[in-house]
């Protein structure tokens, strides 16, 4: 901003503008011209370095930090820090899944995280972490071998297998182990592998996402909003999306298929990169993959229908659209809701321009932002990145979707009870409120926000939204969500101090 003042601001990108599309020109004008700024021009060839695959990010020495972080840890009996370091460790080794070259560091990370496990009870988990830990491993006759086996042994005999006599056979049958898995026959509509709840009354004749007795209102004041026009009770479910909206009704399956759509259209912050699987967000145990050419992504492993979905002849099939961002995650981590833009960029370029979405039906409030600048040079430099994985002259889309996504994304959040020593002194420390990363629902995007909400969201893993009531009885009302921890996690805690025992 300061380098454009400088100059005058020949191109008049922080004054006045007229449209979208001429805004951005002006832009990209100005970033791609002469009047660009030093760091630009560096960060044009840093994004070339990256496409070329100039630039390591795999470090042995950190993932030796962290795995010694995990040993300190592990003494101390905190197996679930001890855990997470050990995975934080994976996505930093070098050859940490390539069989043939090996990796002593990566050896000694699967084989800790297998004893983490084991002391977590997570049987078939730490069988997965057993056996790779013996496929790295060099000293074949060495005490550490050993107790790898006596580790597998135990796990197998958990599990009620027969213990096998060769590591490969317990490697060939732990790949397909997913565990006890329960048929879902309850009321449901199927999205992909994902059962969504049905609303309330069935769903809406023109928005899916919603109950058939809610109603979308437009005022001055108020903008688009949704109104309940029936009675519900606490708990009913008013709306359930997948991340990304339901598809239009005359749209035919393609690839990917919907339940990757659905993952595609969230984004995990950087910090649960070690937590969860990239593939489906679901809490990491074992790992069954890591991306040998970032940081940033792991794969859940055994047991895990998503693994085994995704694990063939023992090559392990990272989405498309992981592959489309790796060589630039390293970027992307660092321009928010960019990276959102971004992966809906390329999954659009994978759906085909003649298919529409509920991302099509978002408002913008273009005339409303007070500077545009910024959103713009980050669709600019979105649109440069999408033009090495083969979509040109994406920058404008993205301009607009993230001036969308600035007024629809939501943030994916859980609440977890925290299980420690201040639960034994204070009722006060019960729920603790995590966020894990931002999404797009575009149709629950239309309730409005306040303090005093009457909804509460709860995000499944598989990218559903349930919106429930709290209130013990409601109708005929503005439907508002908050950002914060629902009322009735924060309440209940309280509640339990002044009840008589």
């Amino acid at each position: 901003m300061q380098h454009i003042e400088a100059l005058g601001d020949p191109l008049g990108v922080l004054s006045h503008h007229d449209s979208p599309a001429d805004y951005y020109l002006r832009v990209k004008q100005y970033a791609e011209g002469r009047h660009s700024s030093q760091s630009l021009r560096k960060l044009q060839s840093f994004v070339l370095d990256l496409h070329t695959g100039g630039v390591d990010f795999k470090s042995a020495a950190k993932a030796r930090n962290f795995r010694e972080q995990g040993n300190k840890l592990f003494a101390l009996g905190e197996y679930d820090g001890a855990a997470d370091c050990y995975r934080q460790g994976l996505l930093f080794t070098p050859n940490a899944f390539d069989w043939h070259t090996g990796s002593k560091e990566a050896a000694l990370l699967h084989g800790n995280l297998s004893a983490t496990l084991r002391h977590q009870s997570e049987w078939a988990a730490c069988a997965w972490e057993t056996c790779l830990a013996l496929r790295l491993h060099n000293d074949l006759d060495g005490p550490i071998r050993k107790r790898l086996q006596a580790r597998l042994r135990d796990a197998c005999n958990k599990l009620g297998q027969d213990v096998p006599t060769d590591s490969e056979d317990c490697f060939t049958w732990i790949t397909k182990y997913c565990g006890v898995t329960s048929s879902s026959h309850g009321t449901g509509e199927r999205y992909g592998e994902i059962v969504l709840a049905v609303p309330k009354y069935g769903r809406h004749e023109k928005v899916h996402a919603f109950s058939s007795r809610l109603g979308i209102r437009k005022s001055p004041e108020k903008g688009r909003y949704v109104v309940c026009e029936g009675e519900f009770t606490a708990g009913d479910v008013l709306a359930s999306e997948p991340a990304g909206g339901w598809p239009a009704a005359s749209q035919s399956p393609r690839v990917p298929p919907v339940e990757e759509r659905a993952v595609a259209s969230c984004i995990l912050l950087p910090s649960q990169r070690h937590k969860r699987c990239f593939a489906c967000h679901n809490r990491l145990s074992s790992v069954g993959y890591v991306c040998p050419n970032c940081n940033d992504a792991a794969f859940c492993g055994p047991p895990s229908r998503c693994f085994a979905k995704r694990f063939t002849s023992g090559h392990y099939n990272v989405p498309q659209w992981h592959k489309d961002e790796c060589g630039f995650i390293f970027l992307l981590n660092s321009i928010g809701l960019g990276h959102l833009s971004y992966r809906l960029a390329t999954l659009r370029g994978v759906l085909g321009a003649g298919i529409k979405t509920s991302l099509d039906t978002l408002i913008d409030n273009f005339h409303l932002f007070p500077s545009l600048f910024e959103y713009a040079l980050t669709g600019w430099l979105c649109g440069s990145l999408l033009e090495y994985v083969g979509l040109p002259n994406c920058g404008e889309w993205c301009f607009q979707v993230l001036r969308q996504l600035q007024c629809n994304a939501h943030a994916l959040t859980e609440v977890n009870t925290t299980l420690g020593v201040d639960v034994a002194t204070s009722r006060l420390a019960g729920f603790r409120q995590e966020r894990i990363g931002c999404g797009l629902f575009p149709a629950v995007s239309l309730i409005n926000h306040s303090c005093e909400s009457n909804i509460t969201y709860q995000f499944m893993a598989k990218n559903g939204t349930f919106v429930n009531w709290i209130w013990s009885k409601i109708a005929n009302q503005m439907l508002f969500t908050g950002a914060a921890m629902a009322i009735k996690h924060r309440c209940r805690p309280i509640k339990s101090i002044n009840t008589p025992r």
